[in-house]
């Protein structure tokens, strides 16, 4: 693959990185900008990944991008679900083959220390909801992880160091605050909760009275705004959403519960291939519109099948 892109729109100065994310390729992906090989190649086909790319770029006329993938399907040992090349006999069980890029390819204009990964969790008790939030900075002094390591005070094996350890170990942290401002469907303020804590979990209580619980029946979800501070100096603001649920087995003999209540899961298997595009849906509303249509038919259960999805799924 191959093509031009200007990024004279960002204004680029030396506060801000440009990274390039793919959200999916099959298989191995080698990556160019400008004839200049970036990071490592990628394995895999179905979970994203990005390189930080400020430094390979032209910041006043047009780069190269070129992304060279192979895949060698069933000719090699990878991940590939049922699908096999040169299919002989049509009425079998295998699958067309898919390679290449088939997830959406986009740029991100981002601060040098930046809101990199959330995380929420939910835990159920009789009269409380434990929300458990982690938000993680890619903060430029842990780019590589295991340069705050003193190999002469530590004796233990690499390997055997704690991410969590390491990320312990870096006073830098502290420097920044986070803001999650969290509200209801109508915009109306639900709590905002302030730690310095990054990079680590977090958690708060909520009565489980004042939570309106997620389920198929009642899909709702909170919105969430978090603002990242470096002392009072405001960085950036990035938006995401919880729906507030646990599933579990409980009761005896043991079932599956939905929010502590036994559940009945009337499920469809959704094999997620398309006529036009295989793993590709052609238009976010072709997603909306299969999602639709199960739970119109009474579904209140999706089982991927072969693949995960793309990211806009």
């Amino acid at each position: 693959y191959k093509r031009k892109f200007n990024i004279q729109h960002f204004h680029i100065n030396e506060q801000y990185r440009i990274i390039l994310h793919f959200d999916k390729v099959d298989y191995e992906t080698i990556v160019y900008i400008n004839n200049r090989l970036i990071g490592l190649q990628h394995l895999g086909g179905y979970e994203p990944f990005s390189y930080d790319i400020t430094s390979y770029l032209n910041h006043t006329n047009d780069n190269e991008l070129i992304v060279r993938v192979w895949d060698p399907t069933n000719q090699w040992y990878q991940a590939r679900g049922k699908q096999m090349l040169d299919i002989d006999e049509p009425k079998s069980i295998l699958y067309t083959p898919c390679s290449g890029i088939w997830g959406t390819v986009w740029l991100e204009r981002v601060p040098n220390v930046y809101i990199n990964r959330l995380q929420f969790k939910t835990k159920f008790f009789s009269k409380q909801i434990r929300f458990i939030y982690r938000v993680d900075l890619f903060l430029p002094n842990l780019h590589s992880k295991y340069e705050l390591i003193d190999l002469k005070k530590n004796k233990q094996r690499l390997l055997n160091v704690p991410y969590d350890e390491i990320l312990n170990k870096s006073e830098d942290n502290y420097e920044y605050k986070l803001e999650i401002i969290m509200s209801k469907q109508n915009n109306e303020h639900l709590i905002t909760l302030t730690t310095n804590k990054s990079n680590q979990d977090n958690e708060f209580i909520f009565p489980i009275s004042d939570i309106n619980l997620w389920s198929p029946e009642n899909p709702y979800l909170y919105n969430i705004r978090i603002h990242l501070y470096k002392s009072d100096t405001f960085i950036e603001e990035i938006s995401s959403y919880i729906g507030f649920r646990q599933i579990s087995l409980c009761l005896k003999p043991k079932k599956i519960c939905l929010n502590n209540k036994p559940y009945f899961m009337y499920g469809v298997l959704d094999q997620g291939y398309w006529p036009d595009g295989l793993y590709r849906a052609p238009t976010d509303e072709a997603y909306k519109y299969d999602i639709e249509q199960m739970k119109l038919l009474g579904f209140n259960t999706l089982r991927k099948h072969m693949k995960t999805e793309t990211s806009r799924w």
